[in-house]
């Protein structure tokens, strides 16, 4: 998504680690490249700390663009819990905190064409909604 929407942001990158595999490699929480795309709206209407109690309408713009996110995982894979994704896709979870099952992880096509496929999606739908986000800041211009 930094390439598609032209940013760079290593400390975001960098910290972003962590989430994989449903928090790291926890696989029984949120989805890491739904949890992605939520911090780069929150990049692209940001909420400034120095306006901690301001800045509402992006808090809140952030808020339904996540919950527009999360309806669209709802809507495809049934959930948005990385275990239940992994079940969808590959049929069955894996627990990534182990070696072996991280190996078995890597067999079922996880980095093939698996979970680059949901964070393929997960990064569509982002820049969809950021794209719809945007239309609408357009048009308040225009009126």
């Amino acid at each position: 998504m930094f390439d598609t929407l032209n940013i760079n942001n290593d400390a975001v990158f960098q910290s972003a680690t962590v989430l994989a595999g449903g928090l790291g490699l926890f696989g029984k929480a949120t989805c890491s490249a739904l949890t992605g795309a939520a911090l780069i709206f929150g990049l692209i209407y940001p909420r400034r700390r120095e306006n901690f109690d301001g800045d509402r309408e992006n808090k809140y713009r952030t808020y339904s663009m996540a919950q527009e996110m999360h309806k669209r995982y709802l809507m495809h894979y049934g959930s948005i819990i990385c275990h239940d994704i992994h079940l969808r896709i590959m049929g069955r979870s894996f627990d990534l905190r182990r070696v072996d099952e991280r190996k078995c992880f890597e067999k079922a096509g996880a980095h093939d064409n698996k979970c680059t496929k949901v964070v393929a999606l997960a990064s569509k739908w982002a820049v969809e909604i950021i794209g719809e986000e945007l239309m609408k800041d357009e048009q308040e211009v225009l009126k």
